[in-house]
């Protein structure tokens, strides 16, 4: 039965491939970055062998810790992804909570991030090489050390599904996973720095990680190779009792689980209201345009998903706009060189270092043209409650007005505060007002653009209930997510007028007016293609809402 399930598993896996296009591509995509990751850590090996070899057993006490860290955090936030032989699938069927537990515990193994931890952790075995006893010791060990690692990567699976439960909880930890993930290169970058430049100081807490449950073992072999016995039969009960302990908690915990499948579960009491009150369905006006306000401000404070889409706006501001900067200053990166044109070069240079351009670059615009972009998303993720807006009689030009009315109520205060801070984060706070006047003006452009596209397709969204993390299945085909690629370039090229300013400021003019007109230019052709693009989408909407409500009802997840 236990290899009947890991069979199961590996089906599920061999399914993904044949879903969609856009499945292979990201398996592939996995894939390499994990060949990537094997090769750099095989070459990290290879070196140390050559030229530093006792330096190698430190080495592979670090990375068994650091990928048994990763496999026991990413769980808690990450619960839900995959379920493939979660016990709630196989409430139906006669199989004991210990059956179920070694089917789990091999079935974590198969797939990508399976197959490259234990190649990962195998690997080390090259810095024992020259040491026939220790490579044996290695080895077993790196057994024990994989069997550790999943055991307690279960375990944080089961506190993440305990707290998911909690809504509040829920929402916390998708959205500290959803800044950790955009935050990952920053992360990465500044840990790499960090260790850089304290290695000398941080070397001889390192092999604390061996009292940890995520490197005892490979804390054994690191000591008999230095020479200290004790400290390594130490380990090794530390090992053993972090297994077992881990393995029974575990187990208690499945067969609860399993005994209490399908029971009633304890959700927490809707909040009293006093009567009359509506809400936020209150605070806008008693009008086809209010209503449809209300409700998508609502959808974008309480719905996980738009919670997780806000987070990203205010992400991709911070890290275009102020993280950016922040490693320039760091690194002492800067622009040189001659500019060929305008009066005066060297002022364009100083002009081009001085943090200006952060303010009317390419990624500030970028930012606010995708904040924008994302009003053709609301539909998708109404999903088949968008049956609402096609059964009553409301007409296209209030549904388009009332979504862009809800959704700007919190996307333009993003906005503001955002260049607020990337203004501040630069030292030109007195160019806030014109840098307000740029991105305004494309905000208008981009979700008027919006307004219209959502008509002609829907975007791919995870429907309600789904994790926000899940890839949703694209069902319009390769064309369509070909057009929406297309579309976001045009949204793009709205933004040209402001850019042009910009340019025009720095070669040539080097004169505030110049990026004053630019951006009243901008705001001219943002507030005309706002206009045109609601009144367009509106007048689609009376004659396709019907296919634009077929269209979101057959959004799955892969």
């Amino acid at each position: 039965m236990v290899g009947h399930l890991v069979s199961l598993k590996w089906k599920y896996v061999q399914a993904s491939f044949r879903r969609s296009i856009w499945a292979v591509i990201g398996l592939v995509i996995a894939a390499v970055y994990a060949v990537v990751l094997l090769a750099g850590l095989a070459l990290g090996y290879v070196s140390t062998a050559l030229n530093a070899p006792e330096t190698g057993p430190l080495i592979a006490l670090v990375a068994g810790s650091v990928f048994a860290i990763g496999w026991a955090v990413v769980p808690i936030f990450f619960s839900g992804l995959d379920g493939t032989l979660d016990e709630s699938r196989f409430v139906l069927f006669p199989i004991k909570p210990a059956t179920l537990q070694k089917g789990q515990f091999f079935g974590g193994f198969v797939g990508i991030p399976g197959i490259a931890t234990v190649l990962a952790v195998l690997l080390g075995l090259i810095a024992y090489g020259s040491q026939p006893l220790l490579f044996v010791v290695y080895l077993i060990c790196a057994v024990l050390g994989l069997a550790t690692l999943m055991v307690w990567a279960r375990l944080a699976n089961r506190v993440g599904m305990a707290l998911s439960t909690n809504p509040r909880i829920a929402n916390v930890l998708m959205i500290v996973a959803a800044v950790l993930m955009m935050s990952l290169g920053f992360i990465f970058g500044g840990t790499a720095v960090y260790l850089s430049r304290h290695w000398d100081a941080l070397l001889p807490l390192l092999p604390w990680l061996g009292v940890t449950p995520f490197g005892s073992a490979y804390a054994v072999p690191y000591w008999l190779a230095a020479g200290n016995v004790p400290a390594a039969l130490g380990c090794l009960v530390l090992t053993a009792v972090y297994l077992v302990g881990g393995w029974w908690f575990w187990g208690r915990s499945l067969a609860r689980s399993m005994a209490n499948v399908g029971g009633s579960a304890r959700h927490a009491s809707a909040a009293q209201m006093a009567a009359g009150d509506l809400g936020l369905f209150a605070r806008f006006p008693a009008t086809p345009r209010g209503a449809v306000a209300a409700r998508t401000l609502h959808s974008l404070l309480k719905d996980n998903r738009l919670q997780l889409l806000t987070v990203s706006t205010v992400m991709l501001y911070l890290m275009m706009t102020v993280g950016f900067p922040l490693i320039m200053s760091v690194a002492g990166g800067s622009v040189t060189g001659e500019v060929g044109f305008g009066p005066d070069p060297e002022s364009a240079n100083r002009i081009i270092n001085s943090g200006v351009m952060q303010l009317f670059g390419f990624w500030m615009y970028f930012a606010t043209v995708f904040t924008g972009y994302y009003v053709c998303y609301l539909v998708s993720y109404d999903n088949t409650a968008f049956s609402l807006h096609v059964l009553s009689p409301l007409r296209g030009i209030d549904d388009r007005i009332g979504r862009l009315w809800g959704y700007s109520v919190l996307a333009v205060p993003i906005v503001v505060v955002m260049l607020l801070v990337a203004s501040v984060a630069n030292g030109h706070l007195e160019l806030f007002p014109v840098v307000l006047l740029h991105q305004l003006g494309v905000f208008a452009a981009a979700a008027g653009m919006g307004c219209v596209l959502d008509t002609f397709m829907s975007p791919p969204v995870a429907p309600p209930g789904a994790n926000p993390f899940k890839n949703p299945k694209n069902n319009e085909g390769v064309g369509k997510q070909l057009l929406l690629m297309l579309s976001m370039a045009v949204v793009m090229l709205s933004a040209l007028p402001g850019g042009v300013s910009v340019i025009v400021y720095v070669l040539l003019t080097q004169n505030l007016l110049t990026l004053v007109l630019g951006g009243v230019l901008q705001l001219m052709i943002g507030a005309g293609l706002l206009v045109g693009g609601v009144v367009w989408g509106g007048r689609r909407f009376d004659r396709l809402s019907s296919r634009m409500l077929e269209r979101v009802a057959r959004f799955k997840v892969n």
